[in-house]
């Protein structure tokens, strides 16, 4: 068997978050517009245990920049720098931080579960 290296952009499309427009902030308030902050992204999991949300006039500036279930996030700025997660079913829609990057559309030839794996061990490696 003969491997072939690729880059990561040709098994899927690579797409960053986005920062929240001025004088727009998070709220603790549930809405239907959960935000997935850099923070909440680790160990291959989302946790969403101390949710922030978006108001409706909030998410409406910024609502290309939402994830979908079985989409792997990145972080790219931070103390938590490298930490990765799948977004869950009940995540899909969410909005994402712009400190991270949103790994999505995964070609036919692509196991998205390997690649999170993957990205799993590399931050422990480097731990």
């Amino acid at each position: 068997m003969k491997w072939e290296k690729i880059t990561i952009g040709n098994l899927c499309e690579i797409k960053g978050g986005k920062r929240l427009p001025k004088n727009h902030e998070l709220i603790e308030q549930q809405t239907n517009h959960p935000y997935i902050r850099a923070r909440d992204i680790g160990m291959g999991v989302i946790d969403f245990s101390r949710p922030m949300y978006l108001q409706e006039s909030t998410h409406n500036l910024i609502s290309r920049y939402i994830v979908n279930s079985n989409d792997i996030v990145l972080t790219i700025v931070g103390a938590n720098i490298g930490d990765v997660g799948l977004i869950p079913q009940e995540l899909d829609g969410a909005n994402l931080t712009e400190n991270a990057v949103k790994l999505t559309s995964f070609r036919e030839n692509c196991y998205f579960k390997y690649l999170l794996y993957f990205f799993s061990c590399q931050g422990r490696k480097n731990s």
